[in-house]
């Protein structure tokens, strides 16, 4: 197997560029901007992680956490898969379970000890079905 290399659409010395801008020109202290963060996340593909921090003066663990959010972000943008919940007849006694329901506006609703058509009435409410 080879590995494809590919250019660059903004190099890391642009990027550099950039934030050395950015930090002569900002009025008060903050958080980065988004649209550098991204760029700098985005060298990952063509630099390494030590020569992207060096480069831009950041920290190493603020800029992990910045990729993994931006990873966590893209991530969840891939994922739109959904799986109904469909009650079943029951024909025997009722069984207690666990169960964590998650909503995309990202309230989540932990059930515990309930029956399976306790839950399948709570989801219904929960998504507002």
């Amino acid at each position: 197997m080879t590995k494809r290399i590919t250019t660059p659409t903004v190099t890391l010395e642009q990027v550099a560029a950039q934030f050395q801008h950015w930090r002569r020109t900002r009025t008060t202290k903050g958080k980065t901007p988004n649209t550098l963060i991204e760029q700098a996340v985005a060298l990952r593909q063509h630099y390494p992680v030590t020569q992207i921090v060096k480069a831009l003066r950041l920290s190493h663990s603020d800029f992990k956490k910045h990729c993994c959010l931006i990873d966590a972000g893209s991530t969840a943008k891939r994922v739109t898969t959904f799986v109904p919940l469909v009650p079943t007849e029951v024909t025997r006694e009722p069984t207690l379970m666990c169960i964590t329901l998650s909503h995309p506006d990202g309230r989540t609703l932990q059930v515990n000890s309930a029956t399976d058509q306790a839950i399948v009435a709570l989801a219904h409410r929960f998504w507002g079905e």
